[in-house]
């Protein structure tokens, strides 16, 4: 019985096979789907996005590093 189940649950699935655009217009063509793929992994890993300030994201306060010492 199991197996007949996981047989009738693994036909189900569906995969998709478009992707959307920036612009929100569907892709369907394969080629175009894997240029949006391209150009998006391009947007993610471009150095110029990711650019933090780290004396924003390091600042501890005086209060947090003595709560620290007191408890060690």
């Amino acid at each position: 019985m199991y197996r007949k189940i996981k047989e009738l649950i693994t036909k189900g699935r569906i995969t998709a096979r478009t992707i959307k655009y920036k612009d929100g217009n569907l892709l369907f063509e394969p080629e175009k789907i894997l240029e949006r793929w391209a150009e998006y992994v391009e947007e993610l890993y471009n150095e110029n996005n990711h650019e933090v300030d780290m004396q924003e994201v390091c600042v501890i306060s005086e209060m947090e590093v003595e709560a620290v010492i007191q408890k060690n």
